[in-house]
């Protein structure tokens, strides 16, 4: 009888971290645009990130959110379109149709009112960023 007989092979998909690729395309998307400060575990925008569309504007907030998740474990990357107009990044009138347009294109996913950027989004996500064109319109 082979040794491994009871060892269910669908079990070596299971990952308990999240993978070093998904961690460097984060702070490859984040890095030209904001930092998360260590001391008040807020997000800092840079410059650049004025720049972007609505929509841009929200996947980096909503990534920087994750970010901030996987830094400290305390915090929460699920934020309700109400949290997005305190952070006063873009018009309060664009927020929801912002959030809508980009659950309908499969970059944010939405549970129980609030919205986040599933770990499969992130490559995605990534070559929205990638040159100076806007792909997310």
């Amino acid at each position: 009888m082979p040794a491994n007989i009871n060892k269910d092979p669908l079990k070596d998909l299971f990952s308990s971290e999240k993978s070093v690729a998904v961690t460097e395309e984060i702070r490859d998307i984040l890095m030209p645009f904001c930092r998360i400060n260590p001391n008040t575990k807020i997000i800092d925008f840079l410059p650049t990130f004025r720049k972007l569309s609505n929509e841009k504007k929200i996947l980096i907030y909503l990534i920087g959110m994750k970010a901030k998740k996987s830094l400290f474990q305390k915090s929460d990357e699920k934020i309700t379109p109400k949290e997005l107009i305190i952070q006063q990044i873009m018009p309060v009138g664009s927020v929801k149709s912002a959030l809508r347009n980009l659950l309908k294109k499969g970059f944010i996913a939405s549970s129980k009112g609030k919205y986040f950027v599933p770990d499969y989004s992130i490559p995605f996500i990534k070559k929205t960023f990638v040159g100076t064109q806007e792909k997310i319109s």
